[in-house]
C-alpha cells in the first residue's frame, strides 16, 4: 500500500483529531442569542416531485442526474423553502416525526445539506 493511500485510510479511520465544532446556539449568560447559520437555497435547476410513500426525488435538469430522498431528506428539502427554518428547527421537525434524538437529527440535517450541497442541488446562503 502507497503512503498516500495509507494516510487516507488512517483519515478515514477517524484517528485524527475532529475538526468540527458545534457553537451552541445560546451564549453561557444566555443574554444574547447567537445567530443560526442560514441555510442554503434550492438550485432552480432542481425539480422535486414527493412521492406517495414520502419519499422524493430531485432532478438536476443542468446535469440529467436524479437523487432520491428518504423521508426525513424530503423534510430538509421542503424546508429549505421556509425563510424562518434553520437547521435545528429542521432537526426539532424531524425529531418530533420520527424516533429519533435531537443530536442525530442535527447531525444528519448537516449531513444531507452537505450533500446537496456538493451535488450542487442547494447553493450557498
Amino acid at each position: 500500500m502507497g503512503r498516500a493511500r495509507r494516510r487516507a485510510v488512517r483519515r478515514r479511520a477517524g484517528s485524527g483529531p475532529r475538526r468540527d465544532v458545534r457553537l451552541p446556539l445560546y451564549n453561557p449568560q444566555g443574554a444574547h442569542r447567537v445567530t443560526e447559520p442560514r441555510l442554503p437555497r434550492p438550485n432552480p435547476q432542481v425539480l422535486f416531485t414527493e412521492l406517495d410513500d414520502g419519499t422524493g426525488v430531485l432532478l438536476h435538469l443542468d446535469t440529467k442526474f436524479y437523487f432520491t430522498l428518504n423521508p426525513s431528506a424530503v423534510i430538509v428539502w421542503k424546508s429549505l423553502a421556509e425563510p424562518t427554518s434553520g437547521p435545528s428547527a429542521i432537526a426539532e421537525r424531524i425529531t418530533k416525526l420520527f424516533r429519533v434524538d435531537h443530536e442525530t437529527a442535527a447531525r444528519d440535517v448537516d449531513n444531507v445539506l452537505g450533500e446537496m450541497l456538493e451535488d450542487g442541488l442547494v447553493l450557498p446562503a
